[in-house]
């Protein structure tokens, strides 16, 4: 898998098998990935500090070995930071999609592995019984998204896409002529590059294969 967009459960090393709800994960990010850098929302200045927190986050545990996504499980509980919850795509949509998947996605990395927060909304339930999981298949992701795409409110107004963090792709991308690129952009770079450790690196070691 590519680094930045695995899993929280993968990144931080809380399972060794990888399956599909991991998959269905990976799907989430990428759509934010490229929602971000591409379509119009409300982040849209601070897109590159973004794409660093979110999908580079790393550290090395008292193990010696890399781990990652605390800011990925912050962002899908509860949309905490580096994005909050006012944070909305202009497409309707879309929007509705991002939310869906954030909250299934959620519910699912706190069905594997819950925090003290979950085990108290979990006794504080109804009487102990567990809402029906969203990724429990792929079933109900692909409805979501069929849904989405079918939706009779896309925007047909929107400007040409615009890479909103171009320096991540050596600067090609930063002279498109759309008409939000002045105002609602911010082409600051942040240097660097987005590549960090791959999985080689930092999964590879724990030993055993994916499935």
């Amino acid at each position: 898998g590519t680094w930045q967009f695995m899993s929280c459960l993968l990144l931080g090393r809380q399972h060794v098998v990888h399956t599909i709800q991991d998959d269905m994960e990976s799907f989430v990010h990428v759509m934010l990935y490229y929602g971000l850098r591409y379509l119009k929302h409300n982040y849209a200045r601070n897109v590159p500090v973004l794409l660093k927190k979110i999908f580079d986050d790393q550290e090395t545990d008292n193990d010696g070995l890399v781990v990652g996504g605390t800011l990925k499980r912050s962002l899908i509980n509860d949309f905490g930071i580096p994005l909050g919850p006012d944070f909305e795509f202009s497409s309707a949509p879309l929007q509705k999609w991002f939310k869906w998947a954030v909250q299934a996605a959620n519910q699912w990395i706190e069905h594997c592995s819950p925090t003290p927060l979950s085990k108290n909304r979990a006794i504080q339930g109804a009487q102990g019984v567990e809402p029906q999981l969203q990724f429990s298949d792929h079933s109900s992701m692909a409805q979501a998204f069929v849904e989405c795409l079918n939706s009779q409110v896309w925007s047909t107004d929107e400007p040409c896409p615009i890479d909103a963090a171009p320096e991540f792709d050596g600067g090609t991308t930063g002279t498109s002529k759309c008409p939000f690129a002045s105002k609602d952009i911010d082409d600051g770079s942040t240097g660097g590059s987005t590549k960090q450790s791959r999985t080689s690196n930092a999964i590879g070691s724990r030993g055993g294969s994916r499935s």
